[in-house]
């Protein structure tokens, strides 16, 4: 995928809720979308960004659903702060990645730590 991605947000949350049309990760796409402002202000266009970072590191379907279920537990701060952390170098896509599929633990206060000194804002709202 290009930097260039001009998808809709509607096209993107179709896209990520996978081939199977995984209902809990369109749901999860969709509540991405509607928060990413609030959480990570300092990211242009943060709300689109967050659905098409997912894009970038194929992380659609069911894999979106054990990113948010199982890696994130539940909480869209966390997703947010795992792609920044990614975007940002912090963290690597095959890291991220191995997380998802193999369940590989995260060092996820100290990655927010890092973000947060790179985006004062990030997270700030939300707590």
């Amino acid at each position: 995928m290009s930097e260039c991605d001009t998808s809709s947000p509607t096209e993107l949350v179709e896209y990520l809720s996978g081939e199977e049309s995984n209902t809990p990760a369109a749901q999860a796409a969709l509540r991405l979308f509607y928060y990413a402002g609030r959480i990570d202000p300092n990211t242009p266009n943060s709300r689109s960004q967050a659905l098409r970072d997912l894009k970038r590191l194929g992380i659609r379907g069911n894999r979106l659903e054990r990113l948010f279920v199982q890696v994130c537990h539940g909480s869209f701060s966390v997703i947010l702060t795992l792609l920044r952390s990614e975007s940002l170098g912090f963290l690597s896509a095959a890291e991220l990645n191995a997380a998802i599929d193999e369940g590989h633990p995260l060092d996820l206060r100290s990655l927010l730590a890092q973000v947060q000194a790179q985006l004062p804002d990030f997270n700030k709202e939300t707590g």
